[in-house]
Formats: C-alpha cells, structure tokens, sequence
C-alpha cells in the first residue's frame, strides 16, 4: 500500500493516457490482487506487477516498467517471480489482456510462453 505513489508514477509514465490508471484506480487494482511485486534497482521503484487469481486460474492484471529502464529483463523477471508463486499455489492457468498493437508487449508475452488466443474485446472512449 505504501508503494502506491511509486506504482502511479510507474503507471503514468508507462502508458499512453487512455491506458493510465488513477491513484485510486490503484489502490481498487492492489486491493483486489493476490500477488504484487514491485522491481526496484540502488533503491529506486522501476517497475510492478500486478496479479489475481480466481479458482485454479490466475490472471496478470497489470505490469509495467520504466522506459528508461526496459530492455534489462525487469518485466521477465517481474513474471517469472509471479510464476514461481503461482506454481507454489499450483495454479497452471495464467491469463493477461494487452493491446494488440503493443508489439513490445506481445513479445514478451509470446517469450515467456503465452499463446494468442484470438479474441478480441472492443475499447470505447468517450472524446
């Protein structure tokens, strides 16, 4: 909870404004996690991960690291902690949504295992 500031900060500098979560946005996200990890480096938050599970399924509900601090493995790592966890929980099922033209992301994702399933879910904006 008290890493809340740092997670925002993290958040608003990582996403494209439609995609940025509030503070309290925040807290509801953190509140209704099971697993939450913050990376750090000398000290300084630099990413986080968010994640919750439901029954024997558990789902990346949000993760993200500094730009100038990508490229140096922290989201792999930010997974592959949240996985050591989940096998601990023996849970086997992970999902995660992310934009379908976020190629950084679907690299990674397709790097660290996960197979497209093909949906899609409609975004709307009010402008």
């Amino acid at each position: 909870d008290d890493d809340l500031p740092d997670v925002e900060m993290i958040d608003t500098a990582s996403f494209e404004d439609l995609w940025v979560y509030s503070l309290p946005t925040l807290q509801l996200a953190f509140q209704q996690s099971r697993l939450a990890y913050m990376a750090e480096i000398q000290g300084r938050p630099v990413g986080y991960l968010l994640g919750t599970i439901s029954g024997q399924t558990a789902h990346l509900a949000r993760i993200a690291v500094l730009t100038e601090n990508k490229r140096q493995h922290i989201a792999s790592h930010l997974m592959e902690r949240f996985f050591k966890e989940l096998g601990q929980l023996q849970i086997q099922q992970v999902t995660l949504n992310t934009q379908s033209n976020n190629q950084a992301s679907l690299a990674l994702y397709d790097k660290m295992g996960f197979r497209r399933t093909g949906e899609t879910f409609t975004v709307y904006q009010i402008l």
